[in-house]
This record gives structure tokens, C-alpha cells and sequence, in this order.
């Protein structure tokens, strides 16, 4: 009857012990997600303004100044190719160019992709979706035309 009294306790620190642990990392988990949230009594505008500019895409105007391109018109161009990048699919949806496909070149780094792929992943993205490359216009930008590689 001795043993049973001390293991009794000791399995109750233990639980106890167990307990403070799981509602500290409950606590400590709450209140850094709170931080997170920006929750934190201040007025928060600017960055919210600030979060939303970044994570938005490019604005249509500035999308459809990128030139178009026949895949046809630039296929058998080597040097205009290896210019622009192997030009055998497109990274967006990984399909291969066919002959009549429209093809969209962005000017700052140079790689094509399906006009319709490149659209859409530039309606929620500013950047190149295979070297990042910012895609936000600016004053020193200069103008790439579709002719250039054809």
C-alpha cells in the first residue's frame, strides 16, 4: 500500500506537469499568431494598403504592352532563340508550343510563354515565373518589340 501512494503522486505532478505544458505552447501559439494577424491595437491602413500592393498581379495595360509572338514566325530562328531561352514548352502549364500558338515575351528577362498562361499568372503576379525577375514597369524600362525577333 506504501508503492501505490507515491506513484499516485507522482503520475499527478506528471499530469499537472503535462497540463502547464500543452497551455503554455497553446498561449505562446495564440498570441504569436495574434502578432501575425496585426492585431495589436494599432491602426494598421498603411500596411494593409502596403500588403495588398504587393501581392497584386500587373495591371492589364501594363500585361498587353508585352509583345505577342507567333511561335511559327521564331521557331527555326536559332540565335533569336537561344537570345529568348529554349523555346520547346511553356513553364507556366508545361505544355510543348505548337506551330500556331501565341506566344508572350517579357521584355525585363526575356522568356515566352503561352499569351493565355502568362496572363493569368501576371493577374496575381509581378514577376517572372521562372527567374522572378520584377516585372513592374519603370522610368528606365526600354521598349521590346515583337519584331525584334522575328
Amino acid at each position: 500500500m506504501q508503492l501505490s501512494i507515491p506513484m499516485f503522486e507522482a503520475t499527478l505532478v506528471f499530469c499537472v506537469l503535462f497540463f502547464i505544458g500543452i497551455l503554455s505552447i497553446y498561449i505562446c501559439l495564440f498570441c504569436f499568431q495574434y502578432e501575425l494577424s496585426g492585431n495589436n491595437g494599432a491602426n494598421n491602413d498603411d500596411d494593409d494598403n502596403d500588403s495588398s500592393t504587393t501581392e497584386k498581379g500587373l495591371d492589364s495595360k501594363v500585361i498587353q504592352t508585352f509583345p505577342l509572338l507567333v511561335y511559327s514566325d521564331i521557331k527555326n530562328h536559332k540565335k533569336k532563340i537561344n537570345a529568348i531561352g529554349t523555346l520547346l514548352d511553356c513553364a507556366v502549364c508545361l505544355g510543348e508550343y505548337e506551330v500556331e500558338d501565341m506566344l508572350r515575351l517579357l521584355p525585363k528577362c526575356r522568356h515566352v510563354f503561352h499569351c493565355e498562361c502568362i496572363d493569368g499568372w501576371l493577374d496575381s503576379h509581378s514577376t517572372c515565373p521562372v527567374c522572378r525577375s520584377d516585372l513592374n514597369p519603370t522610368v528606365s524600362d526600354s521598349t521590346v518589340n515583337a519584331a525584334d525577333f522575328v
